[in-house]
């Protein structure tokens, strides 16, 4: 209970939750990973890359042995092969009966006057219409505020994220690219997560709204040290903070991470098996027994780690 999270300049200062959070999860700390099958030893190796859907400068530049992978690939994989806020908003108006309810609890019924206030103002950059937004699923409201204004500024100027600026090297170099997931798909998984535990997950952002710089600092600042199996925990723990139940936390996770991790896993094994093949996604998606370096070991390849 004294444990606590502080912030300095938008740096993590390091609390006892957090010391050995990497090195206590399985494949917590590599971003690179390089994949093989035995029963094909003649095939290309592919690689696994964990990214951060970031435009942060720092991101950008990749490590040697990444610049290498990638120079060596048949095909690039990202996650979603089309980020851009005007793409997402498509992939919502596509949702749209999903996005709001019929009947029963209203959004903003369900939160408070200054909470609402937040969601309201993140709700008037989609295009869901005014008179529908108060009976928007919170799912809706979580998904927008998973992009900062910055972050939402920089896209909109033409400022790629990891997996976008991939993306462009990849075409630059006449390399193939993919997407594991579309965006429809990734709402999908959100919209999947019982309101109750989306509505606990969204008071948690809400609760964080003034800070959301800091946290997406932190968790940059955490990757850059490649603590990635912290960044999860770290939210897990700022939500705790706000009040939330951690099991709504596991439900939220479990539908918008696990699940979509195993159907990119999938989607990857088909070109995974000829070989040469980088795939870039979230690092948050590749720690853990239900990450995609295990998920990817279930299917009998041996994933070595890189970098």
């Amino acid at each position: 209970e004294g444990e606590r999270i502080a912030f300095v300049k938008g740096r993590l200062r390091e609390r006892r939750w957090f010391d050995g959070a990497a090195d206590d999860t399985l494949n917590g700390r590599n971003v690179l990973w390089k994949i093989e099958h035995p029963d094909n030893p003649d095939r290309a190796p592919s690689y696994l890359f964990g990214t951060m859907r970031l435009t942060d400068d720092r991101l950008q530049t990749l490590p040697a042995k990444v610049n290498e992978a990638m120079v060596s690939a048949r095909v690039i994989a990202i996650e979603i092969d089309d980020t851009s806020p005007v793409r997402a908003n498509e992939a919502m108006k596509a949702m749209l009966p999903r996005l709001v309810v019929e009947s029963g609890d209203r959004l903003d019924k369900a939160l408070k006057p200054n909470e609402w206030r937040i969601a309201s103002a993140s709700l008037n950059r989609t295009t869901l219409p005014q008179e529908v937004q108060s009976r928007a699923r919170p799912w809706v409201v979580n998904a927008v505020m998973a992009m900062t204004d910055c972050e939402r500024s920089r896209v909109t100027a033409g400022k790629l994220p990891m997996d976008g600026e991939i993306a462009r090297r990849a075409e630059n170099r006449g390399v193939g690219t993919m997407g594991l997931d579309t965006a429809e798909w990734q709402f999908q998984a959100q919209a999947d997560v019982a309101d109750t535990d989306a509505l606990a997950f969204l008071k948690s952002r809400l609760a964080l709204a003034d800070r959301v710089h800091d946290l997406t600092e932190t968790m940059a600042q955490l990757y850059l040290r490649r603590d990635i199996a912290a960044i999860w925990p770290l939210q897990v723990a700022l939500a705790k903070k706000a009040g939330v139940d951690e099991k709504a936390l596991e439900s939220y996770y479990e539908n918008a991470v696990v699940t979509r991790t195993k159907r990119m896993r999938d989607r990857a094994h088909m070109h995974l098996q000829r070989g040469g093949l980088f795939i870039a996604m979230e690092a948050q998606n590749l720690p853990g027994p239900s990450g995609m370096v295990a998920l990817l070991q279930d299917l009998g390849y041996t994933v070595t780690p890189v970098e």
